[in-house]
């Protein structure tokens, strides 16, 4: 005969027989006002979103994590702001779980103070979750939490988010459950996009002509733009032909420095540092 477990949560003594450990931390869901247990966020580390705890069938949204990354890629040790914007007309009480990882569940970077209606759970705060104070809102949500970058050679990170669209019945059942993820790439890096490894050499002339060859991908057409190290696009040249992985482009009154030159034709995406002389 199976005894009964006596569960304690937030001061309620809850009696269970035969249920298992699934079902119990759906029943639990309904006591998660103050922040969704770690581990939840829905990236491959993680395994779990919330309809671990709350029925139904997770919907991929985009746009929901965005941030000031600079599109040529984080700054190690720098600090960003990274924010979730949540819409739904008539919601009135929304939840969410956010963690900075890269595929193997890893914690990269790290999160600054928690703002009011929010805190952490997880070693070194790796999750970013709400409290009771900040579910409330009506029609949509937007948090904000400052992002330090890690150190380099980390490469890409990728933001995982999990988010409860309460229809706020106290119960585990009729919410919607969105999740959504933002990947970003370390400055001066290569990041590729649903394709295989790619790359390209930059040369920077003497007389003012800035060069690009050793194309390693298949392109003849492509959008390129020059950006400063702090993220500000200096130049930019759309639907270039690229000629053989070869080709040019006049930079001249740029002062002598480091760039970055992005490359976009289809689903590639390349960046690569020059160094342009005077």
């Amino acid at each position: 005969m199976k005894k009964p477990l006596l569960v304690f949560c937030s001061g309620i003594a809850v009696m269970l027989l035969g249920m298992s450990f699934e079902t119990v931390e759906r029943e639990a869901g309904i006591l998660n006002f103050d922040g969704a247990p770690a581990g939840h966020t829905g990236s491959p580390g993680d395994g779990k979103n919330c309809t671990f705890c709350h029925f139904g069938n997770p919907e991929v949204k985009t746009d929901i994590i965005t941030s000031d990354i600079p599109q040529t890629g984080y700054v190690p040790g720098q600090t960003y702001t990274v924010t979730i914007t949540l819409n739904s007309a008539g919601t009135t009480r929304f939840g969410w779980q956010l963690s900075p990882q890269n595929n193997s569940g890893d914690l990269l970077g790290s999160f600054g103070t928690a703002p009011t209606g929010s805190r952490f759970f997880g070693a070194g705060n790796k999750y970013f979750t709400h409290t009771m104070a900040g579910t409330n809102s009506t029609d949509s949500k937007t948090v904000s939490i400052e992002w330090t970058a890690p150190n380099a050679g980390t490469g890409e990170v990728t933001f995982y988010g999990a988010f409860n669209i309460s229809n706020a019945d106290n119960n585990t059942t009729g919410d919607k459950i969105w999740t959504s993820s933002l990947t970003v790439s370390e400055e001066g890096t290569t990041s590729v996009k649903e394709a295989s490894k790619a790359g390209f050499s930059i040369y920077a002339t003497q007389n003012g002509e800035l060069v690009v060859r050793e194309l390693t991908v298949p392109v003849d057409r492509a959008n390129l733009e020059l950006y400063d190290l702090k993220g500000n696009r200096i130049r930019s040249w759309k639907n270039q032909e690229m000629g053989n992985g070869a080709w040019k482009a006049r930079v001249d009154g740029l002062a002598e420095g480091v760039y970055v030159l992005r490359l976009r034709s289809g689903n590639y995406l390349i960046s690569e540092k020059v160094h342009v002389r005077n």
